[in-house]
């Protein structure tokens, strides 16, 4: 009567009076359900129909009412899934085996993420469930969340083998226990279950990587040689181009010793590897391959094309040259070292970003070659690069390279050789002293309170290489230079005596670069080449003027003003020993073209740093000297720690640092490290 005259609020007032005076009283229940529903209010119709469902005594009757309120909670604005979740539960609470309230459950569940409720659903619901397919699926998806997105590895391998135990070749189960197995390495039983996997699939790619599985487990994991080529030969038998297949046979034929074996399979995979680094590789090992089995005219095919592939490959290069070892063609094995070693050195000053890796290389072939000290050079280099230090080398005596013949190869050919002639003969005429001598060195801050008396350091090291070279009285200046000075201090002035000036800082570096800057000073003294490398490259050229100039008068060059030529040459002219000039004649003919005043420098003071490098056999302490002297810090003095050290980009930054490295690795210098050692 209430809600006929239209007052909806009272009606459902009484309405909830009688439940609350009976809570089972139905008519009311459904009424409060009617009447929200009328009013397009979902979570309140959801409420009610929960407050319905407990009036309700039938089971099936109650879940209906409940799947009822979970579907209105969800259509609310916003959702109510917790209450959606609430209402399903009660209804799996009130008939476990109902399907759709479990799959509306596991719905939701998904959509939100609760991996570990999910689970739990899943498992309750394997309890109850009668139909065998669908417990199958139900552990399927548990053992997948198990797995990943709880962790719970163990569970997720009980629910597989439960399905096993009733169905011993399901595919999937077999396929996720296997992988489950793989990823906790325990190779073993994982080899037995893709071995069952083997047997039931039936997808051609998929046993290929069964195969391919079997062959990994059983060549690195548990190691059995049969069955592993057993498997990488059923791999191929699937597919008979596959690349990883035929990778791994050859490897584990050669590992095994299987010669014979390894040959087809590695003919296979260098026709068909498409990676054109790794077909370069097995291409080598095939022509090592076929040297082993005697087959020489073959291996030489193989091993020449992967050396004309990669010239600079050592695997390639060292193959090649222990096949020409076994023909006797030593003559092929010089071409093919030299070749290979002629364009690593010319990586050595290009190759930006790949000069450890062609110095690591040229100390391998170097050594090939028989070039031991240059190899020596390479590997004293890197090790420095790497903080692996090689052992002091021992100093090399310097005796013979007071012969004319070995000067000459020590300078560069930009210096020609009746210049250096000129020189060594002219030198102490022309040597200038005195008052201009002690002027010179004041520019370079040092005076007579700086000059080291014998015994003093550095000066025995100086010592003992003026005497190897034959230099008799000179002077040895050590200039004190402050922290952050700049740039390291080593000139070698010309006088009677000559002088050497050396920064205090050279001794921070060791005993190695102490010797090389004695051999670079010193063999400017001992050649007279510092009478040109200690002034401008102006004045330089209009000594080399004046002294032609007294053989040809009216020779000029280019770069020097006919001014400075003229006084120099009345210098020149007065001091010139008058008896030497009918023998000096043919040099300063020679000497009397063209040429290049700046190179012919630059050849000076490269011949110097390479006798420097013969002197102390060191070539990481040699670039060290020679970048300190350019302002790179390589060794900082005690109690600096802002040292860039020694980089091969400093190295390659640096054209004279860069010119000794070269000479460091070339044939010359190994001959000439050989004719002192002689």
């Amino acid at each position: 009567v209430v809600v006929e005259r239209g007052d909806a609020t009272a009606a459902a007032d009484r309405r909830r009076a009688a439940l609350g005076a009976d809570p089972t009283f139905l008519p009311a229940a459904r009424a409060l359900r009617l009447a929200a529903a009328r009013s397009g209010d979902p979570l309140a119709t959801a409420a009610a129909a929960e407050v319905e469902a407990s009036c309700l005594t039938l089971p099936q009757n109650r879940v209906r009412a409940l799947l009822m309120g979970a579907a209105l909670a969800l259509e609310g604005n916003p959702p109510a899934r917790s209450r959606a979740l609430a209402d399903l539960r009660a209804a799996l609470a009130a008939d476990p085996t109902h399907e759709a309230a479990f799959e509306r459950l596991r719905s939701l569940l998904a959509e939100q993420g609760d991996a570990r409720a999910l689970a739990a659903a899943l498992a309750a619901r394997i309890d109850v469930a009668q139909n065998p397919f669908e417990v199958t699926s139900l552990r399927l998806a548990r053992a997948a969340l198990l797995a990943r997105e709880l962790g719970d590895p163990d569970g997720a391998r009980g629910e597989l083998e439960a399905v096993l135990r009733k169905q011993p070749e399901h595919p999937r189960a077999l396929e996720a226990l296997s992988e489950l197995l793989w990823e906790r390495q325990e190779w073993a039983e994982a080899g037995e279950i893709y071995l069952r996997r083997a047997v039931v699939e039936r997808d051609a790619a998929t046993r290929c990587r069964i195969f391919l599985r079997l062959g990994q487990i059983y060549s690195t994991h548990v190691p059995d040689p049969k069955r592993a080529a057993a498997s990488y030969e059923r791999a191929l038998g699937v597919d008979e181009q596959n690349v990883e297949a035929l990778r791994a046979l050859s490897d584990l034929y050669l590992r095994e010793g299987e010669i014979k074996r390894a040959l087809p399979v590695t003919e296979r995979l260098v026709a068909c590897e498409p990676e054109s680094a790794r077909r370069h590789r097995t291409r080598v090992r095939l022509g090592e391959i076929l040297t082993q089995v005697g087959d020489l005219g073959r291996a030489g095919i193989e091993l020449r094309r992967a050396f004309d592939e990669s010239p600079r490959d050592v695997e390639a290069v060292s193959a090649l040259v222990q096949q020409l070892e076994r023909s006797r063609d030593l003559a092929g094995r010089r071409a093919v070292l030299d070749r290979a070693l002629g364009l690593l050195r010319h990586d050595v000053a290009r190759s930006a970003g790949q000069r450890a890796e062609t110095l690591r290389a040229l100390a391998a072939l170097l050594a090939l070659r028989e070039r031991p000290h240059a190899a020596r050079s390479a590997a004293q280099l890197l090790g420095a690069l790497s903080g692996q230090r090689l052992p002091e080398p021992p100093a090399r005596r310097l005796t013979a390279l007071r012969q004319p013949e070995l000067q000459e190869r020590v300078c560069p050919p930009e210096l020609p050789s009746g210049v250096r002639h000129l020189l060594r003969v002219l030198g102490p005429a022309l040597s200038l002293g005195g008052a201009d001598l002690a002027q010179r060195l004041s520019w370079h801050g040092v005076a007579r309170a700086d000059r080291r008396a014998r015994g003093a350091a550095p000066r025995p090291a100086f010592d003992v290489v003026a005497a190897e070279l034959g230099v008799g009285a000179f002077d040895l200046y050590v200039r004190n230079s402050p922290a952050a000075a700049g740039p390291l201090a080593l000139r070698a002035e010309p006088g009677d005596p000559p002088s050497i000036v050396v920064g205090d800082g050279l001794q921070a570096l060791g005993p190695g670069a102490l010797r090389f800057a004695a051999g670079r000073c010193l063999f400017l003294a001992a050649t007279h080449l510092d009478l040109l490398l200690a002034v401008p490259a102006e004045e330089a050229g209009a000594l080399l003027v004046a002294i032609v100039r007294q053989f040809v008068p009216d020779y000029r060059h280019e770069s020097v003003r006919d001014g400075l030529a003229a006084a120099e040459t009345g210098r020149v002219e007065r001091l010139f020993p008058r008896k030497l000039k009918q023998s000096l004649m043919p040099y300063a003919v020679e000497s009397a073209g063209p040429f290049d005043l700046g190179a012919l420098l630059v050849a000076i003071r490269d011949g110097a740093n390479g006798a420097g490098l013969l002197a102390c056999a060191d070539l990481p302490a040699a670039l060290s000297v020679v970048l300190e002297l350019a302002g790179t810090v390589v060794a900082p003095p005690a109690g600096r720690a802002d040292a860039g050290g020694l980089t091969l980009e400093a190295v390659a930054g640096n054209a004279e640092a860069l010119a000794l490295l070269r000479f460091a690795v070339s044939d010359t210098y190994d001959e000439l490290a050989q004719a002192l050692e002689a």
